[in-house]
């Protein structure tokens, strides 16, 4: 889906909560395995895209946003 935004120009929000407790079970589907991971471990995985980039998103106060947008015909990303 991400590519095909940027091909079409699509424009969506994803929304990012973090909690200290959760409540049942997590469950894998068509998209891939779900499972748990420990926080320091998780750069020894294959990411999605920019999921580095969206982690500090999620974990630093002063960034809200990743904004990705067209230059010179070419995609760039920055933290906002």
């Amino acid at each position: 889906f991400h590519y095909r935004w940027r091909c079409l120009h699509y424009r969506y929000f994803i929304f990012f909560y973090v909690a200290s407790e959760y409540l049942g079970e997590i469950s894998s589907n068509s998209e891939g395995e779900v499972f748990w991971i420990d926080e320091k471990d998780i750069f020894n995985y294959e990411l999605s895209l920019d999921l580095d980039r969206i982690l500090k998103v999620m974990e630093d106060d002063d960034i809200s946003a990743l904004r990705y947008y067209k230059e010179n015909n070419e995609w760039k990303s920055v933290l906002e």
